[in-house]
């Protein structure tokens, strides 16, 4: 049996897309007096931050956790054995979205403030992995874990 849940970044992907639309735009009405240099610098990092944070996809089955951020550039995996619990928790405002180092563990998140948290049984830090489906993959791990 296997669990999958996809979050699309809503803000972060439109933010991004119409930031990038709107220097292409400027730079095509204004370019008799502007530089190409912006273009060249600013361009290329939108691109990039709108590939690794438009979404996060985790899957989960009997023998590990995994996710990915954007385009899978961004991937880890967690065996179930090395996994003590699951929580369903909600991410403070401030702790924002992307990856995010928090007091206890680090975050990976593309929007919105559900996430799951996972704790080790092998060290002191969690990892929390934001979704929109919290329960759902709890209870899948929760299940897999006390097997």
């Amino acid at each position: 049996m296997k669990i999958r849940a996809t979050q699309t970044g809503g803000l972060v992907l439109y933010a991004l897309i119409a930031a990038i639309v709107f220097i292409v735009i400027m730079h095509f009405t204004i370019r008799e007096n502007s530089s190409l240099l912006p273009v060249l610098v600013v361009l290329p990092i939108l691109i990039v931050t709108l590939l690794f944070f438009y979404r996060i996809v985790i899957e989960a089955d009997e023998k590990e956790i995994r996710f990915s951020m954007g385009i899978g550039w961004l991937t880890k995996s967690y065996p179930m054995a090395n996994i003590d619990s699951c929580t369903v928790v909600r991410n403070k405002w401030w702790y924002g979205w992307g990856i995010r180092y928090f007091p206890g563990g680090i975050l990976y998140n593309v929007t919105g403030f559900q996430a799951i948290e996972l704790k080790f049984k092998d060290r002191k830090s969690v990892v929390r992995l934001g979704t929109s489906r919290p329960e759902e993959l709890c209870r899948f791990i929760e299940k897999r874990i006390k097997q």
